[in-house]
């Protein structure tokens, strides 16, 4: 098949979920034998680039929107190129993702990534969206949390197809002891990714031997660095890494946490933890319940400070559950291989392409 996958998300500009899922996708694809590129404002491999990706503050994260003065014309002459499936991730933005369903005459797939509670700008636009939402054939949602999010405004039939984890890369290392607490925290730097909840959790380990790694940028940065500095915690920030330069981190890790306060339809983060065997503490928001695995960590309450230093206490002391949780945690993972997820999506594309 030759597909076109459209995102907004893509390196170098965005890092995060919809530019590692389109990534890894279009490996795999290939990896099968099918033709396979990617629109989008990024410029990483495989990449036909249609704009420039600026960042907008939306959703308490960081959204991108393409821009050029030549957007119109080069997504119209891309997308009628003979394209078996066009594949499109992310929102119902107004660049990119409608601009291709405007201009296609091929079949079209939408992977919506995001959850939230409520939208303002799909509530207000929802009639308008409509002409573009007709040109949609398959429906594909990488949660039921980001199912529901749709639901509140379009009543689309939704097939669940998770996010993904390069197994291969993100390899398991065993630990022998757990002598003492040492934290990984991989994220953008907002309020959203709850990294001040994190922090203030580290007040309440002042007796316990630990040290924190953070890893991202983000608007919380500077916050992140003075509350780290007047309370005197231990941790070590370090700038976004992507890829497999984030592995020695997660093997140095002997737990994860992942903090968000909401607004999250999956957490990968959580499935590279499992991958690597490393138990993860993560918030009980909808998004993360619906892909952590008890057998593979712990939940604490949301945006709670002292419920999550009681989940790195307790799993710190726990030294058996820790094991347990550790070994179980690699195997839970491999349900979520690229390989798979990549398989499933294809037998999508040939079950939508049957129909039309």
């Amino acid at each position: 098949m030759r597909v076109l996958l459209v995102s907004e998300y893509f390196y170098p500009h965005a890092v995060g979920g919809v530019a590692e899922h389109v990534f890894h996708l279009r490996k795999e694809l290939i990896k099968s034998g099918h033709t396979v590129e990617i629109l989008t404002g990024g410029k990483g491999e495989g990449a036909i680039r249609a704009g420039r990706s600026l960042p907008f503050p939306l959703n308490y994260s960081i959204s991108r929107f393409s821009f050029s003065p030549f957007i119109l014309s080069t997504v119209k002459q891309v997308v009628r190129s003979k394209w078996d499936i066009i594949h499109i991730h992310g929102a119902l933005s107004p660049t990119l993702p409608l601009l291709a369903l405007k201009y296609s005459n091929s079949v079209n797939i939408f992977t919506f990534h995001a959850g939230f509670k409520k939208s303002i700008p799909l509530f207000m636009l929802k009639r308008p969206l409509q002409k573009y939402i007709k040109k949609i054939h398959g429906v594909i949602a990488v949660s039921e949390e980001a199912a529901i999010s749709m639901k509140r405004y379009f009543s689309f039939k939704y097939s669940i197809i998770p996010n993904g984890i390069d197994t291969k890369v993100f390899k398991y290392k065993h630990l022998s002891s757990l002598d003492d607490i040492r934290i990984l925290f991989i994220g953008r730097l907002e309020r959203k990714k709850g990294v001040h909840v994190l922090l203030k959790a580290l007040n309440r380990l002042k007796s316990y031997p630990y040290k924190v790694k953070i890893i991202g940028n983000g608007p919380m940065e500077k916050w992140a660095k003075w509350y780290t500095e007047k309370y005197k915690l231990n941790v070590e920030f370090i700038s976004t890494l992507t890829g497999d330069r984030r592995i020695p981190h997660f093997h140095w890790a002997n737990m994860i946490v992942i903090p968000s306060i909401g607004g999250e339809s999956f957490g990968i983060v959580i499935l590279e933890a499992m991958s690597s065997g490393r138990p993860a503490i993560v918030s009980n928001i909808p998004g993360f319940v619906e892909v952590m695995d008890k057998r593979a960590g712990l939940l604490f309450e949301a945006k709670n400070a002292d419920s999550l230093a009681q989940s790195i206490i307790t799993l710190f002391e726990n030294k058996k559950k820790w094991k347990e949780m550790s070994s179980k945690a690699r195997e839970i993972s491999l349900k979520y291989s690229w390989n798979k997820v990549a398989q499933r999506v294809v037998e999508f594309y040939r079950e939508v392409l049957c129909q039309h």
